[in-house]
């Protein structure tokens, strides 16, 4: 299958395919490589990122034991309405997150709200309201006191906050859409694990580091550690000339990716030698490189645009740089689902207050809504109709009401409809809401085709203006039309009585008719 999607994309157009870390996929991907030569097999750093989470929440029994018992809280606490209503009374409506089943990162949320709220959280249990009901007589409720009255089991939820925190902070950056992390992502695990060290250093937790540095070390060694990402980290700018960059030009790792990295997408030998003597010029921060624009810019665009905006000089790595620059870490946006439905009412989700739905519901439809007025305007625009005169918002839904109608109804062609015609359905709708008719009774698809065609007939006959039209003077003038037609009749038979009166005889009747 990936073959195939090779062979109609085109191999030359193709930098790296992104999976998940399973050993089927890992080995699919080496094979792979084999096959195309030119191409990387790039593990997700976002399943990486979790798998890391869930070794460390997994192997050290304290975390283990802590993540257990803050969700057993959350679950408890959003089981009976009266114990919710108390915390959210008790929080100001601040909720607790719920962990979700497939990913480790949540658990990190779970444990961090409970932090954030352990004040309200112990007042909760030990207030009076708490004591008088019946939810503290029973098992549950005396199991979820005893967790929270542990002076141990908050220390614990601080210690899981500082070792996950970063960690966690990695997983945000590989999933964010907005700018690709392909530069990040190498210095992004580094400073995580000297983060980690920072926070434990003379705690009574100051001997968990060795550990976890191996636990994180296993993984970023064996999955994520990959020649794109030690390339992106060495063409970011913002890192390679930052404060660590010493530590970076002396890294063999980071170097031996980028040469690799050059060898596979660069095959030309003299593109690939003149590719590598270029980089000089950007070690050296010769030309462009060095310029003051560019050295405010390091960290205030993404490192492609960067290349993109002060790489000119050295065309071919400035090309190179910007390929792999743009490139994603993680896959996790293929796996979302987008359906308002289920990701508003899915029961794995947290439980939100009814408000708080009401406007996720809102803000999901109207946004369904903009795509389908945009993709509108884009057949206007393509049909060379760009001027939009006279279309207000509700004359926007007005004419979407009519285009569903006639879709309803199976005459998804609409003939004869120009965009005069929907101007001046547009002045009439405008002009039945100044008169203070905002509801079109007795309106119907018939009625509207019936304008459109009076007004082809108007604009025939030369009459451009459309002064004050209103639904009444509509049938009225189809009276008075139907009056004249009347007239014209009763005046040709008065003519044909007038000459049948001057006929003498009956050879003149028979030649008159």
């Amino acid at each position: 299958m990936i073959n195939e999607v090779i062979k109609d994309v085109g191999e030359e157009n193709i930098v790296q395919f992104i999976t998940d870390n399973g050993s089927n996929f890992k080995a699919a991907g080496m094979i792979l490589e084999e096959q195309h030569p030119k191409l990387f097999w790039t593990p997700c750093a976002a399943h990486c990122v979790n798998l890391m989470i869930g070794d460390i929440g997994e192997k050290i029994p304290k975390i283990k034991n802590t993540l257990a018992d803050a969700r057993a809280i959350v679950v408890y606490i959003y089981n009976y309405g009266r114990i919710l209503n108390l915390m959210r009374k008790l929080t100001k409506n601040k909720e607790l997150h719920r962990s979700c089943v497939t990913r480790f990162a949540t658990q990190f949320y779970t444990i961090q709200s409970i932090h954030e709220n352990r004040h309200h959280i112990q007042v909760l249990f030990v207030s009076e309201e708490w004591k008088k009901s019946d939810f503290a007589k029973k098992s549950a409720g005396k199991k979820v006191e005893r967790i929270v009255a542990k002076h141990e089991f908050l220390d614990i939820v601080h210690f899981t906050c500082q070792v996950l925190a970063h960690l966690v902070d990695v997983v945000r950056l590989v999933d964010m859409e907005e700018k690709p992390c392909m530069g990040y992502i190498y210095d992004a695990v580094d400073r995580a694990k000297e983060q980690i060290k920072k926070n434990l250093t003379g705690t009574p937790n100051e001997r968990m580091i060795t550990r976890l540095w191996a636990m994180i070390q296993a993984r970023w060694s064996d999955q994520l550690h990959h020649p794109l990402h030690a390339a992106g980290c060495y063409l970011n700018p913002a890192i390679f000339h930052g404060e660590n960059s010493r530590e970076i030009r002396k890294n063999r790792d980071i170097a031996t990716g980028l040469y690799v990295a050059i060898d596979r997408l660069v095959p030309d030998n003299d593109d690939n030698d003149k590719l590598r003597q270029d980089l000089n010029l950007y070690i050296d921060l010769v030309g462009q490189f060095g310029s003051p624009a560019a050295i405010r810019a390091r960290t205030k665009v993404a490192p492609y645009i960067w290349w993109r905006t002060y790489g000119i000089d050295p065309p071919l790595l400035q090309n190179f740089a910007i390929t792999v620059l743009s490139q994603t870490c993680s896959a996790s946006p293929c796996e979302r689902n987008w359906s308002v439905f289920d990701n508003l009412h899915s029961k794995k989700r947290n439980c939100f207050l009814q408000q708080k739905l009401n406007d996720l519901v809102f803000i999901q439809y109207n946004t369904i809504q903009h795509k389908r007025w945009s993709l509108w305007s884009a057949t206007q625009e393509a049909m060379g109709r760009n001027e939009e005169v006279g279309v207000t918002t509700r004359s926007k839904r007005e004419w979407s009401l009519w285009s569903a109608t006639q879709e309803a109804m199976g005459r998804n062609e609409e003939v004869g409809v120009t965009t005069r015609s929907k101007r001046e359905w547009s002045l009439w709708s405008a002009t039945q809401e100044a008169m203070g008719r905002n509801e079109e009774v007795g309106v119907t698809t018939r009625s509207k085709r019936e304008w459109s065609l009076w007004s082809a007939t108007q604009e025939a006959m030369g009459r451009n203006e459309e002064v004050g039209v209103t639904t009444r003077s509509k049938r009225e003038r189809y009276r008075d039309d139907v009056d004249d037609d009347i007239r014209i009749e009763v005046n040709h038979l008065d003519e044909q009585l007038d000459a049948l009166v001057d006929v003498d005889s009956e050879e003149d009747f028979m030649a008159y008719d």
